[in-house]
C-alpha cells in the first residue's frame, strides 16, 4: 500500500474528530502514534493554544523513515504545507502546532 520498501518513508494524515459537545471524550487511541497525539500532544496543544486554535484542529499528520545507521544524513530543510490546498489554490499554510518525536531502535540484551 505505502510503497515503504522502495521510498524509505511513509506519511500519513490522521482525522481528529470532534467530539459531542455533551460528553467531549477522546477516542480510544489505536496504536503508538495516535496515543501520543491524543493523550500528549492534543492537551498540550489546549494549554498553550487559544481556545479557538485549539478547536480548529482537525487533523495531525505523521511520516516515518529511515535511514542507514551511522549516515548522517539528516533532513532536508523544509517547511510543512497543505500540500493538496497549494496544488488546488496555490495557498501555502502552515500547521497550527509542530512537534518531533524520535523513535529509534535499539540492541536487545539476549545474554541473559
Amino acid at each position: 500500500e505505502s510503497n515503504y520498501a522502495h521510498r524509505g518513508y511513509y506519511s500519513y494524515f490522521m482525522d481528529i474528530p470532534t467530539p459531542p459537545q455533551e460528553t467531549k471524550q477522546t477516542p480510544k487511541p489505536l496504536n503508538l502514534i495516535e496515543t501520543v497525539v491524543f493523550e500528549h500532544l492534543l492537551p498540550r496543544a489546549k494549554q498553550i493554544l487559544s481556545p479557538e486554535d485549539a478547536e480548529s484542529i482537525v487533523g495531525a499528520e505523521w511520516w516515518v523513515h529511515t535511514r542507514p545507521i551511522a549516515s548522517n544524513l539528516g533532513h532536508n530543510m523544509h517547511f510543512d504545507t497543505d500540500e493538496a490546498l497549494l496544488a488546488q489554490e496555490g495557498l501555502i499554510t502552515h500547521p497550527i502546532l509542530s512537534s518531533v518525536l524520535y523513535l529509534t531502535g535499539g540492541e536487545v540484551d539476549t545474554s541473559s
